[in-house]
């Protein structure tokens, strides 16, 4: 067989973690009878991957039990940051779990000086109004 990569780029999931199949970075390998198996030596990744592209090698396997190998480069990359849907929202990315994490928190509502104060949020300044 001929052993043919293709390298990729993943990202994250929402828990920080990926998974490849060997047909992920197999880029047309042949075989003059038939390739019987393709196997992978990684196929799961996590945040420490993200930054430095990982080497992963695919072997194929024929019928009669010939192999070849290949490398392929899997860039991990993040998960898509949340959109806010809060104007207070403030997302960080914390390396340590892995996920994002909302650090954003709204104002807490002023406390009323006079009887007519009435403290109303507003959500385009992002503020308490007293209307």
């Amino acid at each position: 067989p001929i052993a043919v990569c293709q390298n990729i780029i993943i990202q994250l999931d929402n828990s920080g973690n990926a998974t490849i199949v060997a047909t992920d970075i197999d880029g047309g390998s042949t075989d003059d009878i038939a390739i019987t198996d393709y196997a992978i030596d990684i196929d799961t990744f996590d945040c420490s991957n993200v930054g430095t592209p990982v080497d992963v090698t695919l072997t194929v396997t024929d019928a009669n039990n010939q192999i070849d190998s290949c490398i392929a480069s899997v860039t991990v990359t993040l998960q898509a940051e949340p959109t806010a849907t809060n104007c207070w929202d403030d997302y960080q990315f914390n390396t340590t779990s892995c996920t994002w994490e909302n650090i954003g928190t709204q104002d807490t509502e002023p406390t009323a000086t006079n009887c007519w104060d009435d403290y109303q949020f507003n959500t385009t300044s992002c503020t308490w109004v007293n209307i």
